[in-house]
């Protein structure tokens, strides 16, 4: 399994505060065709419903794959995290199979808000 460094993830800083994300910690691997993304939410309270995307960028920095968090629950599996069930460092992740994987030279991760 290869770790990617830091530098490989991109986010939205500006973003993650307007939606009262303090700091993301977040963390990529790949093995084999599987990208595995996972993370977690650091704030004191969630402003809006969110969930997050990732992009990935090849050399060109042109778009191959783009992904939704995967979901939560027992009987209804969303990806949506909402701030009454919110708590600090609250998990969320991706996992992505596929050729392209292997051309992927950047990621970028960020909140989407839910309406």
């Amino acid at each position: 399994m290869y770790k990617y460094s830091e530098e490989f993830i991109e986010r939205d800083i500006f973003l993650e505060k307007k939606l009262g994300i303090s700091n993301l910690q977040i963390y990529a691997y790949r093995h084999k065709n599987v990208l595995k993304v996972t993370g977690k939410i650091e704030s004191d309270g969630l402003k809006k419903d969110i969930s997050f995307a990732l992009v990935g960028y090849d050399k060109n920095n042109d778009i191959i794959l783009t992904e939704k968090n995967s979901g939560y629950g027992n009987f209804i599996v969303t990806s949506r995290i909402k701030p009454n069930s919110f708590f600090n460092e609250y998990p969320f992740g991706f996992s992505y199979g596929s050729k392209v994987v292997n051309k992927v030279k950047k990621i970028k991760v960020y909140p989407v808000e839910e309406n």
